[in-house]
């Protein structure tokens, strides 16, 4: 790789070996190379074990190719402690005044902020694009215990960025809840929501009605005494003691589905594009109890976690938000 740095010429070669690539470059990306959300695990930890750094997901977005991302590790290298996980990940900036305002994503229990790269890229370019994970998730640090403590942080971040509305907030799972959450906290502080878009987003618990009517329990299943022993053990100390990423995107998840269940929505009257699959039609029923504004409502195929990966799908997705935002802009329009 001719005069790149260490640190750059290491990469290619973890790239290499993860991705079965050859002739890697320091100009390459991860995406470009093919690299996949699932192949981002087996990287951060080859990139752990081998430069004894460990660079967060949202690493690889703001610094997408190897030599971006060679500098980034320098510097973690240099400090040797990461922040913690409180800032917003950059998935597209906004660039100049003639920018859209921002869509501010929100990743689901265990889920990264890489869960968004390709609805990002699915999107109109002028669009900046952000995105949230779970406090603790990479990096040690107190995690969000109840969805109130998520909203607050989550919406402070988003004002940080972006002070007025209008805003246009997204979120997948459980990610959906904590949107709509947002969405109120927002207009509550006077500002405007343009709309909220539920990505195969569940009702939680304590706002169903009937327990009975089953659908979306997030796949709960009997386990033994031991297992919940160490679960528990693993919740107790979320955030504070670094595990493989694999399992920590499990205790994370465990912990997203107390915090989502164990919030009660209230009815919200705002526009909503509701994205779902067969996984969640059973949630249909309580969600019209819920959602009392102009609901815009479209199944695709797949299944609760192809909403996010599957390219073709993420692409339909892309396409309707894309068509929610220039049906509110053409209302805009003719209003003038």
């Amino acid at each position: 790789m001719g005069n790149d740095s260490p640190t750059a010429t290491a990469l290619a070669h973890i790239f290499e070996d993860a991705l079965g690539v050859t002739d890697v470059v320091s100009t390459d990306t991860f995406v470009e190379l093919g690299g996949s959300s699932l192949q981002v695990v087996e990287v951060l930890a080859a990139i752990q074990q081998r430069l004894s750094v460990r660079p967060s997901i949202g690493d690889f977005v703001a610094h997408p190719s190897i030599a971006q991302l060679a500098d980034r590790i320098d510097q973690l290298a240099a400090k040797r402690f990461g922040d913690a996980g409180s800032i917003a990940t950059a998935l597209r900036e906004a660039s100049g005044a003639a920018d859209e305002p921002a869509l501010f994503c929100i990743a689901g229990s265990g889920g990264s902020v890489w869960s968004f790269v390709s609805l990002a890229a699915s999107v109109p370019p002028s669009l900046p694009v952000y995105a949230f994970q779970q406090k603790g998730l990479e990096f040690r640090a107190l995690p969000d215990w109840t969805m109130r403590q998520l909203v607050h942080r989550v919406t402070s971040m988003i004002r940080e960025i972006q002070p007025h509305g209008p805003y246009r907030l997204l979120g997948h799972s459980m990610g959906g809840v904590a949107a709509l959450e947002v969405a109120r906290r927002l207009e509550y502080e006077g500002e405007s929501v343009d709309v909220v878009v539920l990505l195969d987003a569940t009702v939680p618990t304590r706002s169903r009605k009937s327990t009975s009517m089953g659908g979306s329990q997030n796949g709960r299943v009997d386990r033994s005494w031991a297992y919940r022993i160490r679960l528990y053990g693993d919740l107790l100390c979320a955030g504070l003691i670094r595990r493989p990423l694999g399992r920590q995107q499990e205790v994370f998840y465990e912990l997203g589905l107390r915090v989502q269940n164990n919030h009660k929505l209230t009815p919200w009257s705002g526009r909503v594009l509701m994205i779902g699959t067969a996984d969640t039609i059973h949630d249909r029923s309580f969600w019209n109890d819920i959602l009392l504004g102009d609901v815009t409502s479209i199944e695709t195929s797949g299944d609760h976690m192809s909403v996010i990966r599957d390219e073709e799908t993420v692409r339909v997705i892309g396409d309707a938000i894309t068509a929610q935002l220039r049906r509110r802009t053409d209302i805009d329009d003719h209003e003038i």
